[in-house]
């Protein structure tokens, strides 16, 4: 008997001859060629035919209300199962999957959810002790600890090719420069505070996180118009980067001000030597 060309009398149909052939895969698995057609054949189903996910959806759950159990109830993915799913999905947006009017309903609902669970204090509250355990554990170590040295360098270098691609954009360079303005720095990098607490043994008066028009100084001697940078030896050498800070050499050195730049490596090998530096510079005309 030939399938119905109605979309939802076939999946009756299916259903039906599903039934019909329950028990007789017993012992036996599908090929992967097949498990792909039926994947494809069921998205591409969801995607012309919308209320048919609807209407197996409905039967489900008229399913479970007299008593059918689901079959992944109390029973845990296994590591396997997750790294085919998250493969699966990898790189693949909702536009891509659903449309983009399907792809807009869904992150509508989603969005909703999310505002609906965080107005529970209970469910809000869950949320943000399990956040702090997480990073308690990972606090005040590197990429490196975490995850290992492959891992580490795949995320380093997906996050500088991220900047590279957001820093090409004129708006998002505008829109990062004003927040860093604006911004409230309860830390400074290691190496800034080694610079810092040498300088004030020393005597020195300066301003930390100083903020000048389109640039955030990390050591100031607005006085006498020096500047001083401290440059990690990662990020600091990326080519967005890399522009930025010639850009902001420029823009002070027109303005009268001495720009001095210490890179990481310099001030862990020799800060004796980067202090000398700074004093020849801050020193002149005294």
């Amino acid at each position: 008997m030939p399938a119905p060309k109605d979309p939802i009398k076939k999946e009756e149909w299916k259903r039906k001859i599903s039934l019909g052939n329950a028990g007789k895969l017993t012992g036996r698995s599908r090929s992967e060629e097949t498990k792909e057609k039926i994947r494809k054949g069921v998205n591409e189903n969801y995607l012309i035919h919308p209320e048919i996910k609807e209407i197996l959806s409905l039967r489900a759950i008229e399913g479970y209300e007299n008593g059918r159990v689901p079959p992944m109830k109390g029973k845990k993915r296994n590591d396997e199962w997750k790294l085919k799913q998250s493969l699966a999905k990898r790189g693949i947006s909702f536009e891509e999957k659903y449309g983009e009017e399907r792809a807009k309903e869904i992150k509508e609902k989603i969005s909703q959810k999310t505002m609906t669970l965080y107005e529970d204090p209970e469910y809000r509250g869950g949320f943000q002790r399990g956040h702090k355990r997480f990073t308690k554990d990972r606090k005040g170590k590197t990429y490196e600890e975490i995850y290992g040295e492959e891992k580490a360098k795949e995320m380093k270098e997906k996050i500088s090719l991220a900047e590279i691609k957001r820093f090409s954009d004129p708006k998002e360079r505008e829109q990062s420069r004003r927040t860093r303005l604006t911004q409230v720095f309860p830390k400074v990098s290691s190496i800034e505070t080694e610079i810092q607490e040498e300088l004030k043994k020393r005597g020195y008066k300066f301003e930390a996180q100083c903020p000048f028009e389109i640039t955030l100084i990390d050591i100031a001697f607005p006085e006498k118009r020096v500047a001083i940078y401290v440059d990690g030896d990662y990020w600091h050498k990326l080519p967005g980067y890399k522009e930025r800070d010639e850009r902001c050499n420029k823009f002070l050195e027109e303005r009268d001000w001495k720009v001095l730049r210490f890179w990481e490596h310099e001030i862990k090998g020799d800060l004796e030597g980067c202090m000398k530096r700074i004093e020849e510079v801050i020193t002149i005309g005294e």
